[in-house]
C-alpha cells in the first residue's frame, strides 16, 4: 500500500513528463516550469490574481494594462515545442495582475515597496536566472530567451525588441554594425558567435533574422527583411527590464534574446489562433537555431547529461522511516565523492557513494528534484533524482 502511495506522489510532485515539475513561488503568485530545451520564456504581464493584501501600484505613473491571453499563449507555445521536440522550454509565469506587480520593471517601480510584491518580484527574477543557468549547463552557449508580451498597437504584427529604439533601427548598416550599437543589443553574443559570421544587421533584418522567419510563415514582424523598422512614433516596444537584465546586453550574460510583443488579432485572440501561431513559433525557433547556431532545438532535446536515478524501474528513491538509501542504477560508482544540488545550483549535501552503489540524503531535505554530481575517470556525471516522503 505504501509503495502505491509513493508512486502516486511521484507523479504529483516530481513528474517531468508534462512540462516538468512546477516550482511555485510564495502563495503561487509566480511559477516556474523547468525544461530541457535551450529556450527560456518569461510571461510577466498575463496574470489575473488580485490579492487584497497587495495594494494597487500607484508609484511612478504605473502602466496597469494586462497582456491578454499571454499566459494561455505561453502554455500553448510550451505544448507546441513539446510536440515538435519531445522536450519543454523553461517557462516562468507571473500570476499576479499587473496592477499588483510589474515583473518587467525594476524592483521599486514594479512593486511600489510592498513586501509581498517584492518577494514575488524577486522570485520571478530568480527563476529566470535559475532557468538560464540550467539551460547553459545543459546546452552551452546556445540558449535563447524570450520575454513574452502582448501589444495593443493598431498594426497587427509581431514586435521584436532588441533594446534598440525605433529611430535607431533606421540607422545605416554601418552604424548598426558598429561596436557601439552591437553593445546596445540583446543579441550581441550571437553577433560574435553565429556560425556564418553574420553582422548585426543581418541578425536584425536579414534573410534569416527572427522577424523574417516569422514573416515568411505568415506572421508579419518588425524588424524583418519585409519590415526593417517600425517607423518613428509607432509606439514600438524595444524591450524592457527583463530583456536588459537577462540577455547578452548585460555584462557576462551569454544568453541572447528578445522582448516579443504579440499582436492580438490572429495570434492571441482565440484558442485556434494561439495554437496555429505556437506551432509556427516552434518551427521558426527550430530554423533560427539551425541557421545561426548549427543546431536544431529538436536535436538539443534531452542533451542535458542529467540521467535519471532509477529504483525498481521508478524515478523515485526507496524510502523507509521517512527516508532511506538511494540506489544508483548502472555502473558501480562506489567510493566516489559526490555533491547534491537542487535545480537552481544550490548545494544541499555531499558525501561518498557506498559500496552498494547508494547514498543517503539527510532526513531534513525537502521533497523535490535534485541533481547528483560526481567525477568518474575525469568525466563529470550528473544524475537527476526525486525525493518523496509522506
Amino acid at each position: 500500500m505504501k509503495s502505491t502511495y509513493y508512486f502516486m506522489m511521484y507523479f504529483i510532485f516530481c513528474s517531468f513528463s508534462i512540462g516538468a515539475q512546477i516550482v511555485y513561488g510564495t502563495n503561487g503568485y509566480i511559477e516556474y516550469h523547468p525544461g530541457d530545451l535551450p529556450i527560456v520564456i518569461s510571461v510577466p504581464h498575463g496574470g489575473s490574481l488580485e490579492p487584497i493584501s497587495i495594494p494597487d501600484r500607484t508609484c511612478n505613473s504605473p502602466v496597469m494594462v494586462t497582456d491578454a491571453n499571454t499566459i494561455d499563449l505561453g502554455k500553448q507555445i510550451d505544448s507546441s515545442l513539446f510536440s515538435l521536440t519531445g522536450c519543454h522550454p523553461h517557462m516562468i509565469y507571473c500570476n499576479l495582475k499587473r496592477s499588483k506587480l510589474d515583473c518587467n520593471r525594476n524592483e521599486n517601480d514594479g512593486t511600489c515597496g510592498n513586501a509581498e510584491a517584492i518577494t514575488s518580484w524577486n522570485e520571478f527574477q530568480k527563476y529566470i536566472d535559475s532557468a538560464q543557468n540550467l539551460a547553459l549547463q545543459q546546452h552551452g552557449e546556445k540558449v535563447f530567451y524570450i520575454d513574452l508580451h502582448g501589444h495593443g498597437n493598431p498594426i497587427q504584427r509581431l514586435e521584436l525588441g532588441y533594446l534598440l529604439f525605433e529611430e535607431e533601427l533606421e540607422f545605416s548598416d554601418a552604424t548598426l554594425n558598429s561596436t557601439q550599437y552591437i553593445n546596445y543589443s540583446s543579441i550581441q553574443h550571437l553577433v560574435y558567435n553565429n556560425i556564418n559570421g553574420s553582422p548585426h544587421t543581418e541578425l536584425l533584418k536579414g534573410n534569416f533574422a527572427l522577424g523574417t522567419l516569422f514573416a515568411n510563415n505568415g506572421y508579419p514582424a518588425v524588424p524583418s527583411l519585409q519590415d526593417p523598422f517600425p517607423g518613428i512614433g509607432s509606439n514600438y516596444f524595444s524591450g524592457g527590464y527583463n530583456t536588459a537584465q537577462n540577455t547578452s546586453y548585460a555584462i557576462g550574460n551569454l544568453v541572447d534574446g528578445v522582448q516579443m510583443e504579440c499582436n492580438f488579432i490572429g495570434v492571441r485572440d482565440s484558442y485556434l489562433n494561439r495554437k496555429l501561431f505556437s506551432d509556427v513559433f516552434a518551427t521558426v525557433l527550430n530554423g533560427y537555431f539551425n541557421s545561426h547556431m548549427s543546431t536544431q532545438i529538436n536535436d538539443q532535446c534531452g542533451v542535458s547529461g542529467l540521467n535519471e536515478i532509477k529504483t525498481q524501474n521508478s524515478l523515485y528513491p526507496t524510502i523507509s522511516n521517512g527516508i532511506g538509501p538511494i540506489m544508483i542504477s548502472g555502473n558501480n560508482f562506489s567510493g566516489q565523492q559526490f555533491i547534491v544540488k537542487d535545480l537552481f545550483g544550490k548545494t544541499f549535501f555531499s558525501g561518498e557513494i557506498q559500496q552498494d552503489n547508494s547514498f543517503t540524503a539527510p532526513a531534513t531535505i525537502s521533497n523535490g528534484w535534485y541533481v547528483l554530481n560526481f567525477t568518474e575517470n575525469g568525466n563529470l556525471r550528473n544524475y537527476r533524482f526525486c525525493i518523496i516522503r509522506d
